[in-house]
């Protein structure tokens, strides 16, 4: 196989999100499980995942408020950035099984 051949390959793989780092796959994974929240990333855009951060943006204060908390998380996981996540606020509001979700993060963090 040509090596242009096999790039294109390897692209459309990628693109098609067969092929995704460990990173990629664990967050993918793990946000199946907040299905309003997974809805503001697109695991298949051409040019790799992609979050609609604008959207998320938008829409986060319209949102549960446990899940709003879980959003925000997610966004600064994406984006390596802590904008408006509150760790204090997510410990007082979130339900064990979402605090755990987080410590778990903290125990292994990764970087999609």
């Amino acid at each position: 196989m040509k090596f242009a051949a096999l790039l294109a390959l390897v692209s459309e793989s990628f693109r098609k999100g067969l092929l995704m780092s460990a990173e990629l796959r664990r967050f993918m994974n793990e946000i199946e499980n907040f299905p309003q929240i997974m809805a503001y990333w697109d695991f298949e855009a051409d040019g790799g995942a992609e979050c609609h951060t604008r959207d998320l943006d938008d829409d986060v204060d319209r949102m549960s408020h446990g899940n709003a908390i879980m959003a925000r998380f997610f966004r600064a996981v994406w984006t390596h950035q802590n904008e408006d996540f509150d760790f204090i606020e997510a410990c007082s509001v979130l339900d064990e099984s979402n605090r755990r979700f987080i410590i778990n993060f903290m125990e292994r963090p990764y970087w999609p």
